[in-house]
């Protein structure tokens, strides 16, 4: 890598070529990058090129926004944050302990 710092792309989505225009406009105005991929789709007996826009996973929440604002289908999800998984995961091992809690007193009650 000789110390470059590796940028992670993820697929916003497939558009027609006036969508990724329109897109690729707004999202440069807000100042993030998109890059274009041309997949072939078929469907049924057509086939066409559409335009696969791909941009920074730490950009995607201010790109979905985007996407609502020009009522735009995509395919990304916001990452989570570490402190959201950690936060998670605690609170599922909280929810779990409560439950062996419960079970253990309904099972001391029995004797």
């Amino acid at each position: 890598m000789n110390g470059e710092k590796q940028i992670k792309l993820v697929a916003l989505g497939s558009y027609t070529q006036k969508q990724a225009d329109t897109l690729r406009a707004e999202l440069e105005k807000n100042g993030i990058p998109a890059q274009s991929f041309y997949p072939q789709i078929s469907e049924g007996r057509g086939e066409w090129l559409a335009e696969m826009l791909m941009i920074e996973e730490r950009k995607v929440g201010a790109a979905i926004k985007i996407c609502k604002k020009l009522d735009l289908p995509f395919d990304a999800k916001a990452p989570q944050s570490r402190a959201d998984k950690i936060f998670n995961w605690i609170f599922f091992l909280l929810i779990l302990g409560a439950i062996f809690a419960i079970g253990y007193f309904l099972y001391s009650l029995k004797r």
